[in-house]
């Protein structure tokens, strides 16, 4: 008698995985189950996006939202009046300048603002960008994002120089003849000693543009208000001092190189324009070191390319460099970012980030917040007011975790709800 062997039974947990299966696969009906599987994953996309916008495009709540009403030099929050805006040389001299706590913060592409140089003035900002390029007949120097958008009217003269040297002449009248040791009156009337940026992005030639510039900066340099390197010479001996601060310093960009700045020095003794020296190799090019008192007579020394003699900006592209902290600065991000902050520092020089995300805005001002307590040496913006008076939002991590965990939450019980719908849909079609 030959006795069959009893079918070997599956584990439970096996026979309801393939059930599961089968319910997916067998519920396939001719749109039914289309049209359930659009229905509970649309819903669920919708819902998502609804967070995302209340988190991330609409402002905050409650404790979300910290107010700063200005920037210093120091990067620390400031109380101020609004500033009556400026649009030219004499409202800013006959009250906004009043007003003006300085700030730092960079004007970003500048002559993109409805009113260059005087929105930023406005808003306290002591950096000011430029995009200049070289004019066909090689006689001028143009403003301009690219060369298609550049125009005959739109020169550095007429929109920085001329307006600068206006307001630099506004506030030292011509009895007042400074001296080689003498500080004229800067541009902002509640910090008199602070110097504002006017940085150069030299977009071609640079052989061709510096050397004209330097022209167009002679009557500004007669009137000794640029910031300049020159050996003094008293009694017949060099003042030890050769960097002379001013209401203005000049700093080359962009296509500039520091052996095309060195180039364009009359003479080693002086020179008045200075470089944006390149952050992101600033840690590998100054070195610095430090030794024990007791055996050094001092305690630190270094091996630099770059120093305050020629360089004053040092900065690198935030996207490059850093790349996206969408999810928050990770430990190596922040060890970069520490040690070019704080190479610039040692070097005497004044770091900056461009390239950094504007948008979603407190994605922006969660950067811009890290930056600053890092001790970057300046912001650079677009949204100037933004920076120096707006509002900077809190809690961007917080929000981030909250629509990672609830996308996650959802899309869990998305599923479980479309697998049981099928299942409801099979048993129906079925019956």
């Amino acid at each position: 008698m030959n006795l069959e062997a009893p079918a070997r039974l599956e584990p439970r947990s096996t026979r309801k995985r393939e059930g599961w299966g089968d319910i997916i696969r067998n519920s396939a009906k001719p749109g039914v189950a289309r049209q359930w599987t659009i229905l509970c994953f649309s819903v669920t996309g919708t819902i998502i996006a609804v967070l995302f916008v209340l988190l991330f495009v609409e402002i905050p709540a409650g404790e979300f939202i910290s107010k700063h009403s200005g920037l210093t030099p120091g990067n620390k929050p400031v109380e101020s009046d609004e500033p009556t805006p400026a649009t030219n040389v004499s409202t800013w001299l006959g009250g906004s300048s009043r007003t003006v706590i300085p700030s730092a913060c960079h004007s970003h592409n500048d002559y993109f603002r409805k009113t260059p140089l005087f929105t930023a003035l406005t808003a306290g900002c002591t950096g000011i960008e430029a995009d200049v390029w070289l004019s066909d007949d090689g006689k001028d120097l143009l403003v301009g994002h690219s060369r298609t958008s550049l125009r005959s009217t739109k020169t550095l003269r007429s929109m920085y120089i001329e307006p600068l040297l206006g307001i630099l002449n506004g506030r030292n009248p011509t009895w007042a003849a400074n001296s080689v040791y003498d500080r004229a009156q800067g541009i902002f009337a509640t910090q008199t000693n602070t110097t504002v940026v006017l940085m150069i992005d030299v977009k071609e030639k640079p052989t061709a543009v510096w050397p004209l510039l330097i022209q167009q900066l002679e009557p500004l340099r007669q009137r000794r208000f640029l910031t300049r390197y020159e050996e003094v010479y008293s009694g017949g001996f060099v003042e030890r001092q050769t960097l002379w601060p001013a209401p203005l310093i000049v700093v080359g960009s962009g296509e500039l190189s520091l052996t095309s700045l060195v180039e364009t020095y009359p003479n080693s003794t002086y020179h008045d324009t200075f470089l944006d020296a390149p952050l992101q190799t600033l840690p590998d090019v100054n070195r610095f070191w430090s030794g024990n008192a007791s055996t050094y007579p001092v305690l630190s020394w270094g091996r630099t390319l770059y120093r305050p003699e020629d360089s004053y900006y040092s900065s690198v592209s935030f996207k490059q460099t850093i790349g996206s902290v969408m999810l928050g600065f990770s430990a190596s991000q922040l060890n970069k970012l520490r040690t070019q902050i704080h190479t610039a520092q040692k070097s005497g020089l004044v770091s900056r980030y461009w390239d950094t995300p504007s948008w979603p805005i407190n994605y922006r001002d969660y950067i811009w917040k890290v930056l600053t307590r890092e001790g970057v040496g300046v912001l650079n913006v677009d949204d100037v007011k933004a920076a120096t008076r707006g509002m900077w939002i809190e809690g961007y991590l917080k929000s981030v975790y909250l629509i990672i965990g609830t996308s996650l939450y959802l899309t869990i019980v998305s599923i479980v709800i479309w697998v049981t719908g099928l299942y409801v849909l099979r048993r129906s079609l079925d019956s």
